[in-house]
């Protein structure tokens, strides 16, 4: 008879332990979620984690002149009408070039092409672009 209590013990102890880990309850509206703590630390992290993401897109490049205060100036142009669309200047010798957008769609491209072509004429091009995880003031504070 005590062998079955110890093993009894053996085996129930164990489950009984893990059964008292440590949960964390979150409500989000009507929603309870009931985690583990491990796990919700986890997700927190994956969530606070901010890492740009970048895929292939396209632009719209309104210049590409060998003077980069010209090419800074248009820049500040346009942001100074479009302040929510990011803006890149990028050298490629001998150019500096002003890209603008971040299209996933070149369809989407061409129609703020078409929004903007009597102040800033341009032309589409692929570009890598940051989605829209990205901080999307991030490269406009640079000044660059």
């Amino acid at each position: 008879m005590k062998t079955w209590c110890v093993v009894f013990l053996v085996i129930v102890m164990p489950l009984v332990s893990k059964a008292q880990q440590q949960m964390v309850t979150t409500t989000m509206g009507n929603l309870e979620l009931v985690q583990e703590a491990a796990i919700a630390k986890l997700m927190n992290a994956r969530v606070t984690e901010k890492k740009p993401k970048t895929m292939p897109g396209f632009r719209v490049q309104l210049s590409s002149t060998a003077n980069r205060n010209e090419a800074l100036e248009l820049k500040t142009q346009f942001l100074r009408r479009y302040p929510q669309v990011r803006a890149y200047v990028t050298y490629q010798q001998p150019y500096f070039k002003l890209r603008v957008g971040d299209f996933e769609q070149r369809g989407d491209a061409s129609r703020f092409m078409q929004e903007i072509y009597d102040l800033f004429p341009g032309f589409i091009v692929s570009d890598t672009i940051n989605t829209s995880d990205a901080d999307p003031t991030a490269e406009n504070k640079t000044g660059r």
